[in-house]
């Protein structure tokens, strides 16, 4: 009920941000309590007991938001339990006049609490709320028989737009926040990406790859154990470069990586630009005998395709296959493993090119 009360805003929160949040809800309800206590002393000093009682209501229940953003708990309950908190002091400190009508001053500290504890959509919606409450206590015939206060004609006209001015302040300053945030995440998300994606290829790079590779292994070894991996070459690349220039031959490279990507992900594996003319790819299951499914010869014929160049029609190119699999995957032979393939890659380029060299690696 209450998670869906906050769903519109926080479903897109990380684990991280919420995790920020409980630390800003303990730090709020901690302060609120301490401020509140110091208040319900003064009010046992000055016998406004009505206004003590609403003190120590209001401590109790920051006390109760504190203890579950201490534990990590019920984080939306909280939020709830302290907004109402909020409304029902801040109406009572309206309609009460507070301690000589000077308490109400307080309130202008609420348009920023608001944003920080709450976050932007619900610091608007409850500011407006309360911005409401002012025009609703102060301008209208009902509202202002309802104060038991009452409050000099300059402050009414007053307080209401000094409010409204804090929060549109407050405001401006907390969409300046979200976009510098957002601009921030951004820039993250890219910065993530490019550390871990060949800047040509849009394939995994070498330290893209390796942390995928590091989540299969834990995996593998949970499970089966079962793993192929395989290095691609493409044949005599550096003809390409030579006879047509490197902008045709970069075109080449990225038609080929997408021949790659496209063949590894019908295997749910995963592609890489290992280096160069390069590539590497590791699936679950792959078996040389099974050779209608088997990705290296599938991408053997996918490539059988030219590349068409507006300029110089077809091109054609081959690659070279060295391809490794096993039942027994681990962390200390997964070294083994990739130089095995680099080998078989080796003989596939010495027994003429254009050809898959596949052997089937058993732990001694």
């Amino acid at each position: 009920m209450f998670k869906d009360v906050f769903s519109l805003e926080d479903r897109e929160r990380t684990a991280e941000e919420i995790s920020r949040g409980y630390k800003t809800l303990e730090l709020a309800a901690i302060v609120a309590c301490s401020i509140t206590f110091f208040s319900v002393i003064l009010n046992i000093i000055d016998s406004d007991y009505t206004l003590m009682i609403i003190g120590i209501s209001f401590m109790i229940l920051t006390l109760v938001v504190y203890y579950l953003a201490r534990k990590k708990r019920h984080y939306y309950f909280a939020r709830v339990v302290f907004a109402i908190s909020f409304a029902v002091v801040f109406t009572y400190v309206i309609v009460n006049g507070a301690s000589g009508g000077f308490n109400i001053v307080w309130l202008l500290i609420m348009p920023s609490s608001f944003f920080l504890v709450f976050g932007k959509t619900y610091g608007i919606i409850l500011n407006l709320f309360f911005l409401f409450e002012l025009l609703f206590f102060f301008f209208t015939q009902f509202g202002r028989s309802l104060l038991l206060f009452s409050y000099e004609g300059h402050f009414v006209k007053t307080f209401p737009f000094v409010f409204l001015a804090t929060f549109l302040y407050t405001l401006y300053h907390e969409l300046q926040r979200g976009k510098v945030i957002r601009e921030l995440k951004e820039a993250n998300r890219v910065a993530v990406y490019n550390s871990n994606h060949d800047s040509l290829t849009g394939l995994y790079n070498r330290y893209g790859f390796n942390k995928k590779l590091d989540a299969f292994i834990k995996e593998a070894i949970r499970t089966d154990g079962c793993f192929c991996f395989m290095i691609i070459d493409i044949d005599d690349f550096k003809k390409v470069n030579d006879v047509y220039g490197h902008f045709v031959g970069d075109e080449v490279l990225k038609y080929i990586a997408n021949k790659i990507d496209m063949a590894a992900r019908e295997k749910n594996g995963t592609a890489c630009r290992w280096g160069g003319e390069e590539f590497a790819i590791f699936v679950a299951r792959d078996t040389a005998g099974d050779v209608k499914n088997c990705i290296a010869k599938k991408l053997m014929e996918d490539l059988s395709v030219p590349y068409i160049d507006k300029e110089n029609g077809e091109i054609f190119c081959t690659v070279s296959i060295g391809k490794i699999s096993t039942q027994c995957l681990t962390y200390q032979n997964i070294s083994k493993i990739v130089t095995k393939a680099d080998d078989c890659l080796y003989k596939a380029k010495k027994e003429g090119k254009n050809k898959i060299v596949f052997e089937e690696y058993i732990e001694e």
